[in-house]
């Protein structure tokens, strides 16, 4: 299958948690991220195409406030098959400079070469 990334993902070498807005327990966790989209973990499927605004856990030197919030499109969601997992694909949508800017933060702190 021919790569359609605009931009390299990269893995982090910290947990992320991420919440879908309105729900309370986590929906998943950052197991990639760009400046356009991420991949992301977690125990329940979800649609794709839906569009998915979250709420992430960052450290301080991400944002003060401890958190991201961004609106995301699921693009596709399959099972792992090692694990009882399944991976997220999703769309940055709508970005604003400030989420922007807090995603290339976590790049430049958090990523693995």
């Amino acid at each position: 299958m021919k790569e359609r990334r605009k931009n390299k993902r990269w893995v982090l070498n910290t947990t992320f948690n991420a919440y879908r807005e309105n729900h309370d327990r986590t929906a998943s966790h950052l197991a990639d991220i760009s400046t356009d989209g991420m991949m992301l973990i977690s125990k329940h499927p979800v649609q794709t195409s839906i569009i998915m605004p979250l709420r992430v856990e960052v450290t301080d030197e991400v944002s003060p406030d401890g958190e991201l919030r961004i609106t995301t499109q699921v693009v596709r969601c399959s099972k792992d098959n090692h694990i009882d997992d399944y991976h997220t694909g999703c769309k940055l949508i709508d970005l604003s400079n400030s989420s922007l800017e807090m995603i290339q933060r976590m790049i430049d702190l958090y990523h693995i070469e």
